[in-house]
């Protein structure tokens, strides 16, 4: 799997640190062959950690929703995200992209996951 953006819209866990931070990692037209290492970099207390974990959290998030059959607990019910990463499913010649985003305006509502893949430049 490659990284190829993070939106965090809201991550109440982090005091609104993250809110509405929105990096690219890298070009959409990456592949997933060939290593490409990623480094955060910055001064003591930047929000390196919360980062890595509001990560963490979203793919809890994204695991609890498509694997319904396994126990455990989601990790962070309230946070809001746009991700998109690209994967090569086992026996599968291309590389998928894919892009997960759970966001809603409605408090009192958690809002579901939805995953989208990109067919031929349209999701």
């Amino acid at each position: 799997m490659k990284l190829l953006r993070v939106h965090v819209i809201s991550a109440e866990t982090c005091g609104g640190l993250l809110d509405d931070l929105d990096p690219w990692f890298r070009s959409p037209t990456t592949t997933t062959h060939g290593f490409e290492p990623l480094c955060l970099i910055g001064p003591n207390g930047a929000g390196k950690s919360q980062f890595l974990q509001v990560i963490a959290e979203i793919f809890q998030s994204i695991f609890c929703a498509t694997v319904s059959e396994e126990e455990r607990v989601e990790g962070n019910p309230g946070l809001q995200f746009e991700v998109e990463y690209l994967i090569q499913p086992l026996g599968a010649d291309a590389d998928v992209h894919v892009r997960a985003t759970r966001q809603g305006s409605d408090i009192k509502r958690q809002p579901g996951i939805s995953i989208a893949t990109k067919v031929d430049g349209q999701w």
